[in-house]
C-alpha cells in the first residue's frame, strides 16, 4: 500500500563521518508515516565509509519518493553543508536530521498537520520536542519545552536537532557568512522577523549523544570542553553580526527595529566578553604561570562567584599532573545534570518577535 505524500516538505540528512548510524537516519526517513516529497542527503566530505554505506543503502531500495545523495569534493563545514541540502531541495518546508540522529516516525506528519493550517499560516520555523539516546540507541531521557519562560534572545529558541524552517527562512535574507558554524542561532531567528515560530511539545527525533556532533558537551576532558565552548561562541558572534543585516532585510516599525538592534548589540558584547574569559582560561592551560592565573582570578571580579570559584578550581586541578584529582571533575551525562528544558502540560507555543520587544 502506497503512502501517503506530502509535497510541501522535503527531508534533509546531513552527514560527516557517522558510517556507523548512517544507515538508521535514513531508514527513519524512509519510514514515515507519511513521506516528504524527497529525501536529499548530503556528505561532507567524509573521511570514513559515511558515503558508501549510505550509497549501498539507496542501492537496495525500491522508492517511493526521489533520494538524492550529494557528495561534497571539500569539507564545507555543518552551516554550509546544511544550506547546500537545502538548496537541493524543492519543499516549501524543510525537516530533516543530522546523519547520526533518528527521525521518529511521525516526524513529516506531525509537521503536515501543522503547516497546512489556516490558523498557522503566518508560522515560519517549527521546534519539536526530542528524545537523547547514546552511541549504542539506548534511551536517556525526554527533552520538552518549558512555556512559563521565554527562550533568551540570544539564543537558538530551539533545539537545531528537531527543526523545520519554511524556505523563506533562506531565500528572503541575504546569503549567510561562510564562518558561521551552525544555523540554530540564526534561522529561527529569521522565523520570528518574518511572522513567528512555533515551539511544539511532540517528540519527532531521536538526539544522540557521547558521539563527535558540535554540541555535545558530554565526556572528555574540561580542557577540550572550553576549547568547543570558544569555537561555537566566535561562531555565535558571527551569528549575532548576520542577524543585524537580516534585520534590515525586513520591512518593521523603526522602533521596534532600533530596539531589536540594540538587543542584538548587547548581545554581541555579551559574546565577546565570554570569548575573552575562555580565552583567559585557555591561556592559563597553556602556560600555566602564576601571571596567568592573576589574570584569571581578576576577570572573575564582579561576576557570580561560586560558578567562577568552580572554574577556577577546575583550571587549577587540570594542570596539575596529579591525575587522579581528574576523577571528581568529568562532565557528567545528561540524566545525571540538569534538563535542557523541562515538560509543559501545553502542548505549544506560538512565539512572535513583538513577544520580545513590547
Amino acid at each position: 500500500m502506497l503512502k501517503q505524500i506530502d509535497q510541501s516538505i522535503s527531508f534533509i540528512i546531513i552527514t560527516y563521518n557517522q558510517e556507523e548510524f548512517i544507515s538508521d537516519a535514513i531508514n527513519s526517513a524512509l519510514a514515515q508515516k507519511v513521506l516528504p516529497k524527497e529525501i536529499v542527503i548530503v556528505d561532507d566530505c567524509s573521511t570514513d565509509n559515511t558515503y558508501f554505506v549510505a550509497t549501498e543503502i539507496i542501492s537496495k531500495l525500491e522508492l517511493e519518493i526521489p533520494i538524492k545523495l550529494i557528495r561534497n569534493n571539500v569539507n564545507l563545514g555543518i552551516l554550509r553543508n546544511f544550506v547546500t541540502a537545502v538548496d537541493a531541495t524543492s519543499g516549501d518546508w524543510i525537516t530533516g536530521c543530522a546523519g547520526d540522529d533518528i527521525a521518529d516516525e511521525n516526524k513529516v506528519e506531525t509537521l503536515s498537520n501543522i503547516i497546512h493550517k489556516e490558523d498557522f499560516k503566518n508560522i515560519y520555523a517549527i521546534g519539536t520536542a526530542f528524545s537523547i539516546i547514546d552511541v549504542k540507541n539506548n534511551f536517556v531521557c525526554n527533552q520538552f519545552y518549558n512555556f512559563d519562560n521565554l527562550p533568551e534572545f540570544r539564543s537558538h529558541f530551539f533545539h537545531g536537532a528537531a527543526f523545520a524552517y519554511r524556505r523563506s527562512c533562506f531565500t528572503f535574507f541575504k546569503k549567510i557568512t561562510s564562518q558561521i558554524q551552525t544555523e540554530d542561532i540564526l534561522l529561527p531567528y529569521r522565523g520570528l522577523l518574518l511572522g513567528g515560530i512555533m515551539l511544539l511539545n511532540t517528540v519527532t527525533t531521536k538526539y544522540r549523544i557521547g558521539y563527535q556532533n558540535i554540541s555535545s558537551n558530554y565526556g572528555g576532558s574540561y580542557f577540550s570542553l572550553i576549547k568547543k565552548m570558544l569555537k561555537i561562541k566566535e561562531s555565535d558572534l558571527l551569528s549575532y553580526s548576520q542577524r543585524i543585516i537580516d534585520l534590515e532585510s525586513i520591512n518593521i516599525d523603526e522602533i521596534l527595529k532600533s530596539k531589536i538592534k540594540n538587543q542584538i548589540q548587547l548581545d554581541i558584547l555579551s559574546a565577546k566578553d565570554d570569548i575573552k574569559h575562555l580565552q583567559k582560561i585557555l591561556d592559563f592551560y597553556n602556560k600555566k604561570s602564576f601571571q596567568n592565573f592573576r589574570i584569571l582570578i581578576a576577570s572573575n571580579q564582579g561576576k557570580k562567584s561560586l560558578s567562577n570559584f568552580k572554574t577556577l578550581l577546575k583550571v587549577i586541578i587540570y594542570s596539575t599532573p596529579f591525575k587522579i584529582f581528574s576523577f571528581f571533575f568529568k562532565s557528567k551525562k545528561i540524566n545525571g545534570s540538569k534538563s535542557y528544558i523541562k515538560y509543559s502540560d501545553e502542548k505549544y507555543l506560538i512565539l512572535t518577535i513583538k513577544d520580545y520587544f513590547k
